[in-house]
């Protein structure tokens, strides 16, 4: 009875919260008379701004004192796997001759990635899978702790997302806005210009140019005198094939770079970080190398498309890009995820070859 009562009592109370939430929203909107872009924009805030921060702060919850411990290691694995993909972003439009304006564009498709989305489900579903990733207890911390492979794995992408969300909202919307400068430029020098006169009339003018616009015209003049004028007319989109800033073949190979390659590059600076001991050893705590390579593989975070938005150039481009990756990263997440348990599984206390099949079959 007293179950059912608290249960009620919750309901009811979340109930509530609804209401006034609802009712004090809709009172905001109408005192303040906002139109319906306004309303989108706070709605996208809520989505990409206030959403992803309850994330985060669910994540730091998880923080435990051991792993503060692997601090100074985690932040520097973050910078490195940003580094490897802005490297392969600016090699993938430059392999494909895609325009100078394109390649802020590749570089940050390639260079942030998605830190809790995806990889957060996928790891729980890991590590209940297999359960040797907890690794031996710490003594130093109570037994819940120790074994709560769940705080674990939130802590480790918390430490993650210190670094990658303070850069993804930074780094990006320089790089696009940097991208639109470039833009403007070239339609600038594309641009002819327009004028001419003379005594006996007559002058023409034309403009026009890339991707940002085009079209042209003349006008002439009397005896008197007369000038000459043109005009724009329209464009397509960014400039590129079907209005798109760069090709079918650099959007194929950014989505090559950012989900096999870029991984490939951190899975190695994962091993190195091993060797040089700046991450714990492998054996005595697998769960954080599997993070770090799930992390590594994951496709771009969602915020990109809202970052392109605000700078205003490569929304067509972004969005084209990350639909393939999310239609795809759910078998290269699989495969990185298989190549981790087989390299930082122990051999022992358990773990064998049958956890391993299970572990791998199941993503």
């Amino acid at each position: 009875m007293s179950t059912t009562l608290s249960l009620a009592g919750v309901a009811a109370a979340a109930a509530l919260k609804v209401v006034i939430a609802g009712a004090a929203g809709g009172l905001t909107a109408r005192m303040l008379r906002l139109d319906a872009r306004v309303l989108t924009a706070l709605s996208e805030v809520n989505k990409e701004l206030f959403i992803p921060l309850m994330i985060f702060t669910s994540c730091a919850e998880g923080i435990t004192a051991s792993m503060l411990t692997h601090l100074k290691g985690v932040p520097v694995m973050s910078l490195a796997f940003m580094l490897n993909g802005l490297v392969c972003g600016q090699l993938a439009a430059r392999l494909t001759a895609a325009p100078r304006a394109a390649r802020p564009i590749t570089t940050a498709l390639c260079g942030f990635s998605n830190v809790v989305g995806l990889p957060l489900p996928l790891l729980l579903s890991i590590t209940a899978a297999v359960p040797a990733l907890a690794g031996p207890a710490d003594p130093s911390l109570p037994e819940a702790h120790a074994q709560s492979l769940e705080s674990r794995t939130l802590s480790y992408l918390f430490l993650v997302n210190v670094v990658m969300s303070v850069c993804m909202w930074a780094i990006p919307l320089i790089c696009l806005t940097l991208g639109a400068s470039l833009l403007v430029g070239r339609a600038a020098d594309d641009t002819t210009p327009v004028g001419g006169a003379g005594e006996h009339g007559g002058g023409a003018g034309g403009g026009g140019g890339g991707g940002a616009g085009g079209g042209g015209g003349g006008g002439g003049g009397d005896k008197v005198g007369g000038g000459g004028g043109g005009g724009g007319g329209g464009g397509g989109g960014s400039g590129g094939p079907g209005g798109l800033l760069f090709s079918g073949a650099t959007t194929r190979l950014v989505l090559v770079a950012k989900l096999l390659v870029v991984p490939a590059a951190n899975l190695g600076v994962v091993l190195a970080a091993l060797r040089l001991g700046l991450l714990p050893p492998a054996g005595s705590n697998p769960l954080l190398p599997v993070v770090l390579l799930i992390v590594g593989g994951s496709p771009t975070a969602m915020n990109m498309s809202t970052i392109s938005t605000l700078s205003g150039v490569g929304q067509r481009e972004v969005a084209t890009v990350l639909f393939w990756q999310y239609c795809l990263a759910g078998v290269t997440m699989s495969l990185w995820a298989t190549v981790g348990l087989a390299l930082f599984l122990p051999d022992g206390g358990g773990a064998g070859a049958e956890e391993i099949e299970l572990g791998s079959g199941d993503l």
